[in-house]
Order: C-alpha cells, then structure tokens, then sequence
C-alpha cells in the first residue's frame, strides 16, 4: 500500500514515476541506507521514521498519504478463504478485537498506553515510541474502499482486472 500510495502522491505532484528508481528494503533499515547514502528518500512506517528523525540521518519531505480519503485502511488483514471458512469464530472475533483496539486507539486520553502497546510489540524504544506518527485506525473494510485502491493500482498499470471485492470480504 505505501508504493501504491507514493506513486499516486508523485502523480498528483506531477512527477512521473517511472523516472522514479523504487528500491525494496527492510523497514528497520531504512535509518542506515538514508545515512550511509545508499538512498535517496524512503517510503517508511512511523516507527521507523521516528528512528530516522531522532537519529538526524533524514528529514520529513512529506506525508505523503495526506491525500487519502477520509477512514480509508492502511492496513488490510487477509486470511486463506479455507481457512476463513473452517474458523469463522476466530474471524469474528479477531474482527471484534479489531474494531476494538480502532476505539480504544481514538480516545486521546489513550495516547500513552497506544504507544506503550506499540513499543512493546513493534521493540521500539520508549522515546521512538513516544515520537511515532500513528495512522488513524480504519476497522471495518468495505468493497468500496478495496475498489478505490484498485482503481490507484489499475491507474498504474498494477492491475488488469478489478476482483469481486463483495466476495473477498468475509461474511461473519
């Protein structure tokens, strides 16, 4: 989803991206290859930016997925529809927590315990933690979002086909 987006952002920036080199490397190196010069700029997550910024090795030139629609998913959990199917109750309350964890994320009296969660489970020190963007959460994925996203990927020659979105989405 970052490329799809980064494209889409260098588009509405009049840059054509296929004069842009795209590089695919580990977010927790991404620090060390804009220090030792071995890239330009990086297309990162939060908590890897925060590393980047407290480590003076880069700068923010934009955030770039300003652009997207208002409650629209950066993050998408899939499952094998087999699997799915056979375990319908883990899907819903997996779905459940989800929606959940989304609440408990948009009350700012929560900010503190978001970031503790996430240092914990992403290994971040407290102070990268504490500096970390975090995305408002976007729960409950809907056909119509996917085929917003499909719509970027078919603009960008990703894509030949838009899928049936109404049946990839599990019906719990």
């Amino acid at each position: 989803m970052l490329h799809v987006t980064f494209r889409q952002w260098l588009t509405l920036n009049r840059v054509d991206a296929k004069q842009v080199t795209f590089i695919e490397a580990p977010f927790p190196q991404h620090a060390d290859l804009i220090r030792g010069g071995t890239l330009d700029a990086v297309v990162t997550g939060g908590p890897f930016m925060a590393r980047i910024l407290d480590s003076g090795s880069g700068y923010v030139a934009a955030y770039y997925a300003t652009f997207l629609p208002e409650g629209f998913p950066t993050i998408v959990h899939t499952a094998r529809r087999d699997w799915a199917a056979q375990n319908p109750a883990a899907v819903k309350a997996f779905r459940a927590g989800i929606v959940e964890a989304a609440a408990f994320m948009k009350q700012a009296r929560n900010d503190v315990r978001v970031r503790e969660i996430c240092g914990k489970y992403l290994k971040l020190p407290p102070a990268v933690a504490a500096k970390m963007q975090i995305s408002p959460p976007g729960p409950v994925v809907t056909p119509q979002q996917l085929q917003w996203w499909a719509g970027l990927m078919k603009q960008q020659a990703m894509l030949t086909q838009v899928p049936p979105f109404e049946r990839l989405i599990a019906k719990v």
